[in-house]
This record gives structure tokens, sequence and C-alpha cells, in this order.
């Protein structure tokens, strides 16, 4: 019988044999060769090389109680990537017995061996074990999404998804998988003819500048927003005076500026500015507008300073749908549209969200609707424009008239954001 397997043995028989093993182990000096050459072996996928490497590793290393785990680990995911999930499982196995100080992974890696021999169950057991020990597991939250939606159990799967969303996964496989329960794609989703989309002009205007008949506070906004959690931090705007008497906003650089814009229903314009905000991994500019200083922004104008990888129509255009893809994670496929609309600043994208609430951290945020019986219908326009190095994201959340038919608030909602661009120049 070999080391390994002696070893192996006193796993399952004793802690005491596994203990005087591990001291022996240690007694000698640790090398590892063996083991990162298995590892090598492993990563190019010649996994029977790599599983002889890692036992005579174990046999001849004289392996720490640490390094053993670790290589009882690393054969659990070679034996999985050869397609032989229940050895992999007890290898998994072997590890945990080990104490190691993540846990959390071997549950997570034994989760995905019962999953691909077909043990749903067990697989959620270990997810849920993971998750125990470490509930801000962005993997562990996807990987326990897929068992269940495979078992049909979509809310559960749902709910999974959108917290690895939240935690972190801002990846295609995690959007691929919030694609069936959200608005996706520029084609939208079938829609009940008389609804508030059902009747929109194809193209969009730009109207003349309406500045602002009264205005609040000035704010230099230093709110952040990560991982579902915000905080909101204000100071006043050390260029207050100036902003009010010139009435316009320049952003840095100088190539956009906004006239403080008169918002319908708003007397008095809070006015909110956040500059070099790279929360989001990019440089966000942005100027935001709210009817009060207790409330929630409405309106705003972001600058984006795209990097040079996301530069170019292909990869902003992609860029911008899944940042929308990824915001409408709580709402259904009918309450979202995503289109191209052509118009005198050129092609850009368009997004309606029917109801849309107002939030901290908006428009960046997530999108949430008001509830039934909150009074008056709302329509949140956005429109995304790209230029060169930059991109702008223009935002308004339009309280539409009771009078107003219901097929006609999207437009009605388009008209308002015609008005509020008028704000806008670009040089």
């Amino acid at each position: 019988m070999s080391r390994a397997e002696r070893t192996r043995a006193g796993l399952a028989v004793a802690a005491l044999l596994l203990t005087g093993c591990q001291s022996l182990a240690e007694s000698n000096q640790e090398d590892l060769s063996l083991c990162l050459a298995g590892s090598r072996a492993s990563q190019t996928g010649r996994y029977e090389d790599a599983l002889g490497l890692f036992e005579r590793c174990i046999d001849h290393g004289h392996l720490t109680r640490h390094s053993l785990g670790r290589t009882y680990r690393n054969i659990g995911a070679a034996y999985r990537a050869k397609g032989e999930p229940e050895k992999a499982v007890a290898y998994y196995g072997y590890s945990l017995a080990l104490g190691p100080s993540d846990p959390w992974d071997d549950y997570l890696n034994r989760g995905g061996a019962w999953a691909d021999a077909g043990q749903d169950a067990k697989a959620l057991a270990d997810y849920d074990q993971a998750l125990a020990l470490r509930p801000d597991y962005d993997e562990a939250r996807f990987a326990r999404g897929l068992v269940y939606e495979r078992m049909g159990l979509r809310a559960e799967a749902h709910a999974d998804f959108k917290r690895a969303y939240e935690l972190g996964m801002r990846g295609e496989p995690v959007l691929e998988r919030l694609r069936p329960y959200t608005a996706a794609g520029l084609d939208g989703a079938n829609r009940a003819p008389g609804g508030p989309f059902d009747a929109l002009g194809s193209t969009y205007e730009v109207g003349p500048a309406a500045p602002a008949k009264g205005l609040g506070a000035i704010w230099v906004d230093h709110s952040s927003c990560r991982d579902g959690s915000v905080s909101d931090e204000k100071a006043a705007y050390p260029d207050a005076e100036s902003l009010r008497k010139t009435g316009r906003f320049e952003f840095p650089g100088g190539n956009v500026a906004v006239v403080l814009p008169q918002i319908r229903h708003i007397e008095r314009l809070d006015v909110r500015i956040q500059l070099n905000d790279t929360s989001r991994g990019v440089r966000d500019d942005s100027l935001a507008f709210a009817d009060a200083e207790s409330q929630p922004s409405v309106a705003a104008v972001v600058r984006t300073i795209l990097p040079e990888r996301m530069q170019g129509s292909a990869q902003t255009h992609k860029a911008i749908l899944q940042q929308v893809e990824g915001q409408s994670v709580d709402l259904a496929r009918d309450e979202v549209l995503l289109r191209e609309v052509e118009g005198p600043w050129g092609p850009l994208i368009e997004v309606l969200v029917h109801n849309r609430a107002a939030t901290p951290c908006f428009p960046l945020a997530p999108y949430k609707q008001a509830p039934p019986d909150a009074g008056s219908a709302t329509i949140g326009v956005s429109r995304y424009f790209a230029r060169r190095d930059q991109l702008l994201e223009i935002s308004l959340i339009v309280r539409v008239p009771a009078e107003v038919p219901v097929r006609e608030q999207g437009e009605y909602a388009r008209k308002r954001m015609n008005e509020f661009m008028g704000s806008i120049s670009i040089r």
C-alpha cells in the first residue's frame, strides 16, 4: 500500500493515524516540485500525467497538512475535468477533512462535482454550506442558480443570478443567465397592444434650452454605490454663486455643457455634481437634479470617459447593452424597451422603463418601479450617445399627467426628454 493509500485510509478510520502520518511528514523538509509539475500538467489538459505527479508528490514530498489538503483539492479538480465526478467528490472530501482555511472553496468544488454527477440535492447542500460560511461568495450564488434553473425553480435561480451580479460578477455568463428573466436585446419583448410603448416615434429631437426658474441647493456629491449598499455624502459646492449667476455647468475639459434646466413639476431645482467617480472601473462625471435635498435625483447627465478597450461602435454598443441588462434584473421583459433611434446628434440607444422610480445613485443603479398605488404613472427615459472616447447617458423620469392615454405615455415622456436634451451642448 502506498503512502497516499495509507493516508486516505487513515482519514476514513481514525484522526489519530492522520495526525501521526502528518507529524512524520512535517519532520522532513517539504518538496512541492512534483505537486507544481502536476498543476502544470493539469492546466494543459494532461490529467492522467497530473494525477500521477500528484500521487508521487504525496508519496515523496513530505507534505504539510496544508499542502496535502491543497493537493487533494487539485486531484479532485483533475478528476472533475476528466469527467469522473464521483472520484472528484471523494478528493474534495479528503481536503475538507484536513480543515482548510477556506473550506467554502471545497464545498463549491464538491457541489460542482455533485452537479456534474446529476446529484442536484447534494450539490445544493454543498452550495448552501459554502454560502453559510461566506455569504458574499458570488461564484457559489451563480453555481447554485444553475442547479435551481435545471430543477425548474426559476424564482430561486433568478434570485441567485441577481445576487451574483450584485456581488460583482459582471461577465457574459451571468448576463446570459439573466436574459430570460429580464429585458434583453434591441428587439424588446412581446407586449400587449395599447400599452405605454405602443405608439412611439422613430426619431428624436433636441428642443431649445429652457433654463431653470428657481434653484435650490447646489452640492458636491460624494455618494457611492457598491455591492448594493449606498453611502450618501454631500457638501456645499464651493463655486455655487458663480454657477447660479451663469446657470450653466461645464464638465471638465469643456466639451460638454449643461444649462441648468427647467424640469416640469420641479419649482426649485436641487443640483448635485459628482466628478471623477471611478467606482465602476471607468471615470464617471455626473450632473444630477432633484426637487428637494432629501429626494433622490430624477434627471441626470453622466459623462463616462471610455478606456481604449471600450472605444469603437461595437465595443461601446456592447457595454451599453450589458449595463442596461444588469440594471433590468428586477423587471419583467415587457416593462423595459431598448431600441436605436436617429436624430440631430446621430444614432443613439434609447431605453424606456415603465413606472421607473427615483432611487439613490440614479441613473446608474438598478431600475426600480414605483408601487401600483404610487399615484401618477411615470416613464423613465435614458439615451446613450457615444462620441469618440466619451459616452453620454442622459436620463429623466417623467411624471405623466392623468389625462394622457396609456398608449401615448411613452411618446409623452420622449417629448419631455427632447426638452431636457435642449439644455445640453456638445462640442
